[in-house]
């Protein structure tokens, strides 16, 4: 057969044409030509060609195959060839993800994580981190319940093959969904699953298993059962394993969330360092999404000390390069905080487009605290102006957002609602909603962080004073 004479035929019958290339290459016209030409191929053929031109590729780029990994990976997948698949779909995965691409990352993770489990020879560790890669990316685009769903299909595969590495490495990654603040936070659920962990990993020995799980129970204690004081106790703990086996990334994630409980327990100087500690790590890492929440909250606590102008630029570079990789959750967190920052400011249309803004970006990926922390803000600051309609729609909103989901704020959205109906002269309302507010002021302190104790106090003082 003369392939130039059978390209020739083609390109007179319409078939397909010569495209615009330096080199000869040639495309269908109509992807339901294309379709219908594969179809007729039989089984062996395709298997054939797609080999051929997968080896030609490997060939002729074998300076730079990462280029070409997700082709390979494509090719490679329809021969049956699970050790190649494995290889360049984990690689375009890679690749996929370092630019945060999610929809490219997701789909080549998954190609990898398909062949990887029909291989013999793959290890436990290998299944572990292509599930943890693929569950990190749908976690950044917003898929929780996608990411769930994953890491408990490990902990099927864990069962299958009577493999307590990977019943571990599930339990810590379910237990992660539910301690940060995702539209399935359940901070019970993740202790309940964190404390299974960490028996595990004592079991088998695993200190750097042992350091995420203490992570993630700092998490879970700090908005659900032990408060603060046990969160630090945790964290502590974590920081002193991950400082030990110096696992930076571990290290960065246990400073930026032990913050928060020093913070709640009036030691600001301390978490700010630890703060500023890990942000030193995360750019060092060069892990853009994590650099994005830390200076988001650092932000928070340059405001809660005064010290606007570094919140402020804090809260604009986290959004800069949040909107430079597309991640919807730093957008709406960084958006929040600067809205916050302007009210403050009395700089209040800026706030109030700042904090729309965030709301909307947030409810595309379920970023439910940024979420409820903006419309909270929306609400005093529309009581403040005497738009009560608009305070007491925004209040309903941030309470329905804790009534479903981040339940260990419900007595702060309660309080915010109360402000909303003492201003507008409805005190029964008002006392209703106080109901749900604890008597010592200790425990608001120790359980909301610093833009939900303020008001909360406030609320029971105005009501007293109306």
């Amino acid at each position: 057969m003369n392939l130039d004479t059978e390209l020739v035929q083609l390109e007179t019958a319409d078939l397909v044409r010569r495209a615009n290339d330096a080199d000869v290459v040639y495309q269908f016209k109509h992807a339901l030509t294309q379709d219908s030409a594969y179809a007729l191929l039989l089984k062996q053929d395709r298997v054939r060609l797609h080999r051929r031109v997968a080896q030609a590729y490997e060939s002729l780029y074998a300076d730079r195959p990462n280029d070409f990994a997700a082709l390979l990976a494509q090719h490679y997948a329809q021969t049956d060839d699970d050790a190649k698949t494995f290889e360049y779909a984990t690689r375009a995965g890679d690749a996929a993800a370092r630019v945060y691409a999610s929809i490219e990352a997701i789909t080549n993770y998954s190609l990898a994580i398909a062949a990887a489990e029909r291989l013999a020879t793959t290890q436990p560790r290998q299944l572990i981190d292509l599930y943890g890669k693929r569950g990190r990316v749908l976690e950044l685009a917003g898929q929780h319940a996608e990411a769930l769903q994953s890491y408990e299909r490990l902990e099927a595969l864990a069962n299958e093959r009577a493999e307590s590495a990977l019943r571990l490495a599930s339990l810590m990654l379910r237990a992660t969904v539910y301690t940060v603040h995702t539209p399935l936070h359940d901070s019970a659920r993740g202790d309940a699953l964190s404390q299974q962990a960490l028996s595990l990993a004592h079991e088998l020995g695993d200190a750097q298993a042992q350091a995420r799980i203490l992570w993630s129970l700092l998490l879970a204690s700090q908005w659900g059962a032990g408060g603060p004081k046990r969160a630090i106790e945790y964290g502590e703990r974590a920081l002193a394993l991950a400082r030990s086996f110096d696992l930076r990334e571990q290290l960065a994630y246990t400073l930026s969330d032990l913050a928060y409980p020093y913070l709640y327990t009036g030691q600001l100087a301390h978490a700010r360092a630890l703060r500023e500690e890990a942000q030193s790590i995360w750019r060092e890492l060069d892990v853009k999404p994590m650099m994005t929440d830390n200076l988001a909250g650092l932000a928070t606590l340059y405001r809660v000390g005064g010290e606007f102008d570094k919140a402020r630029a804090a809260a604009e570079e986290s959004f800069a390069i949040s909107d430079a990789i597309g991640n919807a959750w730093g957008q709406s967190y960084s958006q929040v905080m600067l809205g916050i920052l302007y009210a403050d400011l009395g700089e209040f249309d800026e706030a109030v487009t700042a904090l729309d803004a965030g709301i909307q970006r947030g409810e595309t990926v379920g970023a439910v605290g940024p979420i409820t922390v903006a419309a909270a803000a929306l609400a005093d600051l529309y009581s403040f102006l005497g738009d009560l309609t608009r305070a007491l729609y925004w209040a309903h909103y941030a309470c329905e957002r804790t009534e479903t989901q981040v339940h260990e704020w419900a007595i702060w959205t309660s309080a915010t609602l109360a402000r909303a109906y003492r201003q507008s002269g409805d005190l029964k309302a008002a006392e209703e909603a106080l109901k749900t507010l604890p008597d010592s002021l200790a425990e608001i302190y120790e359980t909301l962080p610093p833009e939900g104790a303020a008001p909360t106090i406030l609320a029971k003082a105005e009501f007293a004073l109306a």
